[in-house]
């Protein structure tokens, strides 16, 4: 691979381990690898390269052989009893036939002499790096074969575009049958065996399903059927590619039917009975979503900026939740020790209240409170975001002022959130109020003085809130509050990233 452009894009995410006695030597050659690498070590002796390789685990080792303290051989020895699959490259000016023997049995991946070009060097470091993806795609493979084929409670199939080539036993079992000609005889494909259920994977007159799955790989889709008793299942389906095989699919069905969720996916389920499941199926449900390996959105909203990264489920074991996200999410849970989770799998967002710990350097958060979300923050249709604390709000109602203690909790285009110490009498659900709100950001003040409708009303610990809805019409004022809380959300946007430094 001479194309160092492409290689350099080709490199990004591996860490790069780089030993040579000669200085001159290790500094032009580190200068070389650093356009390519974002992580490059240097060690000018065996010793030193063992150290660094041990810290920082490197991908990729490129070694001199002749070297002080620890030589290259015994460095390669003590770097693949540690982790086997590193590439090794040897750079070095001996090549006797003894040298080389001892480096081909230790498992060494390439050997350039010196004085090496560039080309040399590319095409190793591009090879080394294909080697490793290869590896890592079957790796992947194998271990994916291996866990749905095992599944205790799934239903696998591998199909060649949309032919069906080989079905567990599970799966012949369901629909008592004992091959997959059977099957087709009984049941002649896959799609006329979903039913039809609100919300899930089913064929349509405008859609087919294994069109729809192949779409998107891996995301997991709620199917139903029936099976050879004509009982009903409820299942968790998913589609995965084979790697460098696109024609090649494996599909699972994982079965919830002991959870009783099917009334929770339809639209017409009230919110109290889903505020009613209990924790050991919410458990269950996403002990399924951890099986099938699939990823969730974790989403944190500091001060209102919402905050959201990929998460994946590692365990649930006792009613705790081990989840694994980023540094920027953990900081944000860290912030309101708690979080929303959501994914296709689930019948409604997850609320994670009970956050017990987070740690950092495995990137894992631990949290034992769970429970669906009547209502999520995700549905919202503007940002809502807490204001700076140089304002001011003024409630009248039935042309009398309000004149207890009064605060903006968050803020959007269309509605607000106040506290207040008290309430106005009579004041009720659909009541119209007046309202004169102050803000202040950027040495600026931004009136809006509106009328509003009381949606809702609540009582908290020592206080009142009440949630009114408004819309402005004076194009002048909207675009007003509209700029405040772009430049509110930029301002809470540098207040958080300073957190994460510590500032």
């Amino acid at each position: 691979m001479s194309d160092l452009a492409q290689l350099k894009t080709r490199a990004v995410g591996y860490r790069l381990l780089f030993a040579e006695d000669n200085a001159h030597l290790r500094g032009q050659a580190s200068l070389f690898f650093r356009k390519l690498f974002s992580e490059v070590y240097e060690a000018q002796d065996g010793i030193e390269a063992l150290e660094l390789f041990r810290k920082h685990h490197p991908h990729i080792v490129i070694t001199d052989l002749k070297m002080p303290n620890m030589d290259g051989l015994s460095l390669i020895a003590q770097i693949k009893k540690i982790r086997p699959d590193t590439k090794i490259i040897i750079m070095s000016a001996h090549d006797d036939q003894e040298t080389l023997m001892k480096g081909i049995e230790l498992g060494v991946f390439r050997f350039i002499k010196k004085p090496a070009s560039v080309t040399q060097l590319g095409d190793a470091l591009g090879a080394a790096i294909e080697a490793i993806e290869n590896e890592e795609q079957s790796r992947i493979f194998y271990t994916h074969l291996s866990d749905v084929f095992n599944y205790q409670s799934a239903l696998v199939v591998m199909m060649q575009g949309r032919k069906m080539l080989l079905a567990s036993q599970r799966f012949l079992d369901f629909f008592g049958i004992d091959s997959i000609e059977g099957f087709m005889q009984m049941r002649g494909d896959l799609g006329s065996c979903l039913l039809r259920h609100e919300g899930f994977l089913y064929n349509e007159a405008h859609q087919e399903w294994f069109e729809v799955a192949s779409a998107a790989p891996d995301k997991l889709f709620h199917v139903k059927m029936n099976d050879a008793n004509h009982t009903t299942h409820h299942f968790i389906f998913k589609l995965h590619h084979v790697p460098q095989k696109e024609e090649y699919t494996i599909l699972s069905f994982d079965d919830i039917t002991e959870l009783n969720l099917l009334g929770l996916f339809d639209g017409k389920t009230s919110k109290d009975d889903r505020s009613k499941t209990d924790r050991k199926k919410i458990f269950d449900l996403l002990g399924v979503i951890e099986r099938n390996h699939a990823k969730v959105k974790i989403h944190n909203f500091y001060r209102g900026l919402s905050i959201t990264n990929d998460g994946v489920i590692v365990e649930t074991k006792n009613d705790t939740l081990h989840i694994k996200t980023n540094f920027l999410q953990q900081k944000a849970i860290q912030v309101e020790k708690s979080f929303v989770l959501s994914s296709e799998a689930l019948p409604a967002d997850i609320a994670c209240d009970g956050v017990q710990k987070i740690d950092f350097d495995n990137q894992s958060v631990l949290c034992s409170g769970v429970r669906l979300l009547n209502s999520s923050p995700l549905q919202r249709k503007n940002i809502r975001l807490e204001p700076s604390s140089e304002h001011t709000v003024t409630l009248f109602f039935n042309e009398h002022k309000f004149f207890g203690d009064l605060s903006i909790l968050d803020l959007s285009v269309d509605a607000v959130r106040i506290a207040m110490n008290a309430l106005p009498a009579g004041l009720e659900k659909g009541e119209i109020v007046r309202l004169d709100m102050v803000l202040g950001i950027e040495k600026r003040q931004i009136i809006i003085n509106t009328e509003a409708t009381l949606i809702k009303k609540s009582e908290q610990a020592r206080r009142f809130e009440l949630v009114c809805s408004f819309e402005l019409t004076n194009p002048a004022t909207k675009r007003s509050l509209t700029e405040y809380l772009a430049k509110r959300q930029m301002e809470l946007i540098r207040e958080f990233k300073g957190m994460q430094y510590g500032k």
